[in-house]
């Protein structure tokens, strides 16, 4: 048995992460940061190791324009915790490729970075919408090999990731439990994050 939580036994190490990976936390991950979390995988590699952004964890409260002044006309614009590193510093990813120079594809349809005077230009001009580009106050890291072994610990479900479920409106629990309702482990989508209590 692999992975145990109340005589129940998972194995999702017949998954592996790569480059447009969405990576599901397993039900009972107690992690403060990750718990429940669905993340974008956006670099995964033997050189950089991992880095990705928590996509359905925006932050109570605050909009981008509360974060980053320049945004004055996105009260309504959400922003997300992207992870635990790199806390105050914005990270964004996007639909737009095509426009915004330098991006770095990540899966069909969803872009990396690339040049934030458009970002901006599309953001104050009204010209972009929170379905098509996602900011970021940190991100989440994983050394080399780190991710995988997590992985291999069944930490993490993996499957590729879709524009509709990155960019769409669904959040926190709901959000995680779509993503897990689209893998093979399907039925834990609904398990009780405390099974102890039921």
């Amino acid at each position: 048995m692999i992975f145990k939580e109340n005589s129940l036994s998972l194995d999702f190490t017949n998954y592996r992460a790569k480059r447009g990976s969405l990576l599901i936390a397993e039900p009972f991950m107690k992690d403060g940061f990750f718990k429940r979390s669905v993340v974008l995988l956006a670099i995964h590699n033997d050189k950089e190791g991992s880095l990705g952004f928590i996509v359905n964890k925006p932050i109570k409260n605050v909009s981008l324009a509360d974060v980053v002044k320049i945004f004055e006309n996105a009260k309504d614009w959400p922003i997300f915790f992207g992870g635990p590193v790199q806390t105050s510093s914005l990270f964004y990813i996007h639909t737009l490729g095509d426009i915004v120079e330098d991006s770095k594809k990540v899966a069909d349809g969803i872009y990396f970075g690339g040049n934030f005077e458009t970002i901006e230009k599309l953001v104050r001009n009204d010209e972009a919408s929170p379905n098509e580009i996602k900011f970021f106050l940190g991100y989440s890291g994983w050394g080399e090999n780190q991710l995988d072994d997590e992985i291999l610990n069944n930490s993490w479900l993996t499957i590729p990731a879709s524009q509709k479920l990155v960019f769409g409106k669904c959040v926190e629990n709901k959000c995680w439990q779509k993503a897990v309702l689209q893998t093979p482990h399907f039925y834990v989508a609904h398990f009780p994050e405390q099974p102890h209590l039921n």
